[in-house]
């Protein structure tokens, strides 16, 4: 059995018109939503054995700020260049190519590839997936390369908006 969490990386900024979209960081909202979905995660008691992020700046901040609340090495958490505007099939493929090792992964990624791979895994459509946003999965494998579309049992849905106050 393999858990899968797909996440989108927390708001961005806009503020800075110099900067290149790969280079856009969290804004003060980011900034707040990122660690507060770190510990709803915490709360579901899962362990992560790896986080693989996208190298775009704001994942990057989102997959850290995260990672510190699991008590996760941020040091561990693995940036991959293919991720920042990847094709559902890029993304299914990264999936399929996890290290065995690995039962319980964290993908943070943009839109609409998270999106697009969350509708692929599950057999229910997604709604949409807001900034931060988090869909669970668990997967009937025992290797990543056996994961399969539409198959797979959403066990959590979460986002910043549901714990704002």
């Amino acid at each position: 059995m393999k858990t899968l969490i797909l996440m989108r990386h927390a708001k961005s900024s806009w503020n800075d018109p110099g900067a290149s979209d790969f280079d856009r960081v969290l804004n003060k909202r980011g900034r707040h939503d990122a660690p507060i979905m770190g510990e709803q995660l915490a709360k579901r008691g899962l362990k992560i054995d790896k986080i693989v992020c996208s190298s775009a700046q704001r994942t990057q901040e989102t997959a850290q700020a995260v990672a510190e609340q699991l008590g996760y090495r941020v040091a561990n958490i693995q940036a991959e260049e293919k991720i920042y505007a990847a094709s559902t099939q890029t993304l299914f493929y990264l999936a399929q190519s996890l290290d065995n090792a690995w039962q319980t992964v964290l993908l943070v990624g943009h839109n609409p590839g998270m999106h697009w791979l969350g509708e692929q895994l599950s057999p229910n459509r997604i709604d949409e997936m807001p900034t931060a946003k988090m869909l669970g999965f668990q997967c009937s494998i025992e290797h990543w390369a056996d994961l399969q579309t539409g198959q797979n049992q959403l066990i959590f849905e979460d986002y910043p908006r549901l714990h704002r106050e």
